[in-house]
């Protein structure tokens, strides 16, 4: 049900660097404490049964990053690129990086023109890059644990 709100809630999905076995070297199944070591300048909120962490503008290329918790600990990563980012970046290049660093995607072209999104299978998780065309404010990945 959690991962079910922190996805509907954030609309799209986005992935940055997961790392076998989690995401940038926290492992899958962490508690929320052991995510903000290494991610600071967080603030933890209650969702339902379980937490989320969130980091609004953790560096210059995202709007805001949210870890989603439950009882097994980390499961889900959300990240959601700033604006300004991806126009000067260009969406081509965000896709063509995340194609360089998890091979070739499953695209789901369904919902187009209002959504495009990327799929990765990538044994521990599944990542997803989605996004609106023409809406730089809503390129979002999720890294989520299987």
């Amino acid at each position: 049900m959690l991962k079910c709100i922190l996805q509907f809630t954030l609309i799209f999905c986005f992935g940055s660097s997961a790392a076998a076995g989690g995401y940038e070297s926290v492992p899958w199944g962490v508690a929320v404490e052991n995510v903000a070591k290494k991610f600071s300048k967080g603030q933890k909120l209650k969702l339902g049964q379980g937490y989320i962490y969130r980091q609004m503008k953790p560096d210059h290329r995202l709007a805001r990053r949210t870890f989603g918790f439950d009882e097994s600990g980390l499961h889900t990563v959300t990240i959601v690129f700033d604006e300004k980012y991806v126009k000067s970046k260009k969406l081509e290049n965000i896709v063509a990086e995340q194609i360089h660093s998890y091979g070739e995607a499953i695209v789901d072209r369904t919902e187009a023109p209002y959504k495009l999104s990327y799929r990765w299978d990538r044994g521990d998780a599944i990542i997803t890059l989605g996004y609106a065309p023409q809406r730089y404010d809503m390129v979002v990945m999720v890294f989520e644990r299987k």
